[in-house]
């Protein structure tokens, strides 16, 4: 008996090394437009989606603030890993005699006339929710039983009219059990983006996804920039050495849309590398490099190196990859929304309180980042090893940023816009759905506490 097409193409991605894989066809991916896999490929009808774990010892040196560098190198090797796995899939696919295209791990955005939105060619996140093998957690990630939160996710495209899995988890899996009790991704978000009891949703399938509510997205991108590092309680900061004072001491609930933007944008440039830095990021997740370019870095252990060693070892990879004017070797700073969520409480737990116990980090006086003990002590430090950027630097910062936007993410696409508007349209009305749903829910309950059913 011959196996079936989806049968194949799962057993060629597990051979790869990729044990979470699911498949959505074209009854599945009914969402929002960043589901939609023709933006990818005209012709595309189905989608393979594959999860990759982070690796557990890095994140624990990353939270628990003894180093940063082994989970930047596994940031590396893990995205290099799922672009080439994509890339072979799409290949094997093809062989079969179908129509197939990677998407990249990271970093393939849409052009809009806000730039700064980034919103994804496809989203990987919303892929694996389609093909069954994730659900949407507290913080918007998407979480599997096998690593919570903590994954790395690729797509592949394809006009092979697939049939879709069955999902795992129901849309309120994650957020009506572990979530609930746990919430660790809103008390480790420096810059406080997530609301602690409020939803909103993502509208897939026609179901809706819960989530936290989001204050503003630009909140992320200022924590995972490095552009704002530092606990609301001022206990505790990722690796990045931005403090924003307006975020520190109170809620960032209310803060309007303009503010938050002004702040980030005032931020942003302050380290004189911030375009060099983005490019690397981006380098790594929307391109392949040859593999002996990678393992050549890699087999020089970074992580064993010496500060100054370690930044000249790391500025000619990046010359590799394309990359000039890069200053530190810290490639991401924060994501300890995901780093913390772990496949069970008790893991979720053991990482935050890795994380809080490992208090609070700033730059030391060889450039390498070193613990304080306490706020008063780290602020003092910090005062004294804020990065040297001229003015000059920070014009050059700023020009380079803007022209990098400009160039790949700005404007204006017609079906992206009015895709996006219709399922807005549908998104309301789903959610008014949902909440006349509940009232009449609570008001019959008011009415019949008891539960008793009326005899017919």
């Amino acid at each position: 008996m011959h196996a079936r097409l989806e049968e194949k193409i799962k057993a060629f991605v597990r051979s790869q090394g990729v044990d979470v894989v699911g498949i959505a066809g074209p009854d599945r991916l009914d969402g929002p437009p960043s589901l939609d896999p023709t933006y990818t490929m005209k012709s595309a009808r189905s989608i393979v989606s594959l999860v990759l774990p982070m690796d557990v010892e890095a994140i624990d040196d990353f939270l628990g603030k003894k180093s940063y560098v082994p989970h930047n190198l596994d940031q590396i090797k893990k995205n290099q890993q799922m672009n080439r796995v994509t890339e072979l899939t799409a290949g094997y696919i093809r062989s079969l005699g179908y129509q197939a295209t990677p998407v990249r791990a990271n970093n393939t955005y849409r052009r809009t006339m806000y730039p700064f939105a980034v919103i994804p060619s496809f989203s990987h996140r919303l892929g694996a929710m389609a093909a069954g093998i994730a659900g949407q957690g507290w913080s918007g990630n998407a979480m599997t039983e096998e690593y919570g939160g903590a994954n790395y996710l690729g797509t592949v495209v394809t006009d092979a009219v697939l049939e879709s899995d069955e999902p795992r988890y129901s849309p309120r899996h994650f957020t009506d059990t572990c979530c609930k009790t746990c919430k660790m991704c809103d008390k480790v978000c420096p810059a406080q983006m997530f609301r602690e009891v409020e939803e909103e949703y993502v509208l897939l399938n026609g179901e809706l996804h819960p989530r936290a509510k989001r204050n503003d997205i630009n909140l992320c991108s200022a924590s995972c920039f490095g552009m704002h590092a530092i606990s609301p309680d001022k206990t505790f900061t990722s690796w990045g050495f931005g403090w924003i004072d307006a975020w520190m001491n109170r809620s960032t609930d209310n803060a309007s849309k303009a503010s938050v933007i002004a702040r980030m944008l005032g931020a942003i440039y302050t380290k004189g590398d911030s375009a060099a830095r983005y490019a690397a990021i981006s380098a790594i997740g929307s391109r392949i490099h040859p593999e002996t370019v990678i393992n050549e870095y890699l087999d020089k252990h970074p992580e064993k190196l010496a500060q100054k060693e370690r930044v000249k070892e790391w500025m000619a990879f990046a010359g590799k990859l394309g990359v000039s004017g890069i200053k530190s070797d810290r490639l991401l700073v924060c994501g300890q929304c995901s780093l913390v969520c772990g496949p069970d409480l008790r893991e979720c737990a053991r990482r935050y309180k890795l994380l809080t116990n490992g208090g609070l980090v700033v730059l030391g006086p060889d450039g390498a980042m070193v613990n304080a003990p306490t706020y008063e002590d780290a602020a003092r430090l910090r005062a004294k090893r804020l990065p040297n950027v001229t003015a000059w630097d920070v014009f050059k910062d700023m020009l380079g940023m803007n022209m990098l936007f400009i160039s790949r993410y700005t404007g204006f696409e017609p079906k992206s816009f009015i895709a996006g508007r219709l399922y807005a349209r549908r998104m309301k009305k789903a959610v008014a759905r949902h909440a006349k749903g509940h009232k009449d829910s609570a008001a019959a309950a008011a009415t019949n506490p008891r539960g008793v059913v009326a005899p017919t």
